[in-house]
């Protein structure tokens, strides 16, 4: 079995939220046809159908809607716990120039 990417599960995530292949890929930013693909090597990597898809909408499958649930609880976790520590590490950093979207993350935990 190929092996799971976070990047694949972040779309896959946004897929969910949105209900929209468009407005997925315009969340994570990529385009339309590789955020396409990554849903498509996932479900190819899991060997399961996660969403229906139709011209007008996009709906989980029972298969992915547990999914879903499985990984929004894990992908929140790391949100919690990785995250804060990253933009501190970040932050620490001995950079010559300091970039402004730095400033604007919020205090990981101490």
């Amino acid at each position: 079995m190929a092996s799971i990417d976070l990047d694949d599960l972040i779309a896959f995530r946004a897929l969910a939220e949105t209900h929209s292949f468009s407005a997925g890929a315009r969340l994570i930013p990529i385009s339309q046809s590789a955020f396409s693909r990554r849903i498509e090597k996932l479900e190819s990597t899991l060997e399961a159908k996660l969403v229906e898809r139709t011209t007008r909408r996009v709906t989980l499958t029972a298969v992915g809607r547990d999914f879903y649930r499985n990984i929004s609880r894990i992908m929140t976790d790391l949100d919690h716990t990785v995250l804060p520590r990253l933009v501190d590490g970040l932050r620490n950093l001995n950079l010559p120039s300091r970039p402004n979207w730095l400033n604007a993350l919020p205090a990981g935990s101490r």
